[in-house]
């Protein structure tokens, strides 16, 4: 296997990872209570999510809006 390219941007381990390919995003969550969006065409860094109280548990993203969802404890942020 070898790596194409290599994203760092997290302070923990990643905890959840999703991608949109209508999108061409990848949004990963981490146990440093951030999520990263990511630019797939450009692989590069586009903003990150903060503000979560706990490790995020899942993220997701819908491939019709764009619309970002993420869960961290018992918080789910749209």
């Amino acid at each position: 296997f070898k790596w194409i390219e290599k994203l760092c941007g997290h302070h923990a381990p990643i905890t959840a990872l999703t991608a949109s390919r209508p999108y061409s995003i990848i949004v990963s969550g981490s146990e440093d209570k951030t999520c990263i969006v990511w630019d797939l065409n450009k692989w590069c860094f586009v903003r990150e999510l903060s503000g979560h109280q706990g490790v995020i548990q899942t993220v997701g993203i819908n491939d019709s809006t764009g619309d970002i969802l993420t869960a961290s404890d018992v918080i789910v942020k749209l």
